[in-house]
């Protein structure tokens, strides 16, 4: 996501930004928005849904 912002910035032209790298960074952005490992998370996927069943 970082890189995509920075290329938004330094591939822009006389007439204004790269669109397609805004895009980029967008995409960027709300992927790492839903995919970012909290706390809440990774207690939700490790806690086994039946306490009797041994886990791995």
């Amino acid at each position: 996501m970082p890189l995509g912002i920075l290329a938004y910035f330094w591939l822009a032209d006389e007439n204004g930004f790269y669109m397609s790298m805004f895009w980029v960074a967008a995409v960027a952005a709300i992927g790492w928005f839903f995919t970012k490992p909290t706390l809440g998370k990774v207690d939700k996927e490790m806690t086994p849904e039946d306490p009797n069943m041994p886990t791995y």
